[in-house]
């Protein structure tokens, strides 16, 4: 499944930054693709994968924030917490969009 590869390629860049990144961070709504920690930010990541090569809106950021995924982060001293939404077309084989709040 596509949404498995690119999920692996980001998780593969990250780490190579030295970022810890948590695959299918779990919460009581369901589970975000990424969660990556790095310095003091937290971005939590969802990605899709799309048949097409436009959208609209963003599905991935808006199950972010209808499943409050990164709730679990928030008020954590010291720390910034960040929604990314991402895209990627089946047909161009790649990033089509990314939103985040």
């Amino acid at each position: 499944d596509f949404e498995g590869y690119y999920t692996s390629v980001i998780y593969a860049f990250l780490s190579s930054l030295d970022a810890r990144v948590i695959p299918e961070d779990i919460t009581n709504h369901g589970q975000s693709d990424l969660t990556v920690m790095v310095g003091g930010h937290v971005y939590v990541m969802e990605i899709k994968v799309v048949e097409g090569n436009q959208v609209q809106g963003n599905a991935a950021l808006d199950q972010i924030l209808q499943r409050n995924y990164a709730e679990k982060y928030r008020g954590e001293p010291g720390k910034s917490v960040h929604e990314i939404g991402l895209i990627f077309s089946r047909n161009q084989r790649n990033l089509i969009q990314a939103d985040w709040r």
